[in-house]
């Protein structure tokens, strides 16, 4: 049994620990300030290495999050989630944990970029420049995660990945490659430079039995986006 790897307790009350710990988890990435996400992602860390196994069975739960994390725009909060993360997973089975939880990612971008600044942040619990600046980086490193996403993975494995995504076909997840906030925008950039390199074919393909082909909807702002003349959008 994993006792010793739980530190005494039984695997009862782990699960009870890890259940309010994903609760809070799901709440403290979002956090505006940077040492409660650093504090959140080291705590995380160490809870990984007592409780791997019971982690691991719950993983689901915490890879959105976690990956986003991993491009926060803070680098010791991003160096905690690092930590944690290639801790937890050996480098050769990332791809297949990603692949694991493609329905959980999807899901939960989908969910991101339905929201608006008021609807993701609540005003009673965010002023209105860290309700701003917290929906620029839940943006920004969803957009992030799903570029790094692209990057790893195999073609083979990336195209229907991402095909899996509804949100492609309109203009819900494209509108952002016009966004105000340049990080927003800038990840963006990095998103089409992604599936323009790697899945030339999810590209070409996506939508083809549709009103609503993928390259016919980028291509227009794909052209409007060269002409973005903020040198920090292009970073």
């Amino acid at each position: 049994r994993d006792g010793e790897e739980g530190g005494g307790k039984d695997d009862q009350q782990i699960e009870a620990a890890l259940t309010l710990w994903e609760q809070h988890f799901e709440i403290g990435w979002m956090d505006p300030d940077r040492r409660v996400r650093e504090g959140l992602f080291a705590a995380h860390k160490a809870i990984c290495g007592r409780v791997k196994k019971q982690v691991g069975r719950r993983i689901k739960a915490f890879m959105y999050p976690w990956l986003c994390a991993r491009f926060d725009p803070e680098v010791n909060v991003r160096t905690a989630a690092n930590l944690a993360f290639s801790g937890f997973f050996p480098q050769n089975k990332v791809g297949e944990a990603l692949v694991f939880c493609k329905g959980e990612i999807s899901r939960s971008l989908e969910d991101v970029m339905r929201h608006s600044v008021q609807t993701l942040c609540d005003p009673k619990s965010y002023t209105k420049e860290e309700a701003e600046e917290t929906f620029a980086r839940i943006i920004s490193t969803s957009v992030l995660a799903l570029s790094h996403i692209v990057e790893i993975l195999e073609p083979g494995l990336a195209v229907p990945f991402l095909s899996s995504f509804k949100i492609f076909s309109g203009n819900q997840f494209w509108k952002y490659l016009g966004h105000q906030d340049v990080h927003i925008r800038s990840a963006m950039y990095t998103f089409v430079t992604a599936v323009t390199t790697k899945t030339p074919k999810f590209v070409e393909e996506y939508g083809e039995d549709t009103d609503k082909k993928l390259l016919a909807v980028l291509s227009p702002l794909v052209l409007q986006s060269l002409a973005d003349k903020d040198p920090a959008s292009h970073v």
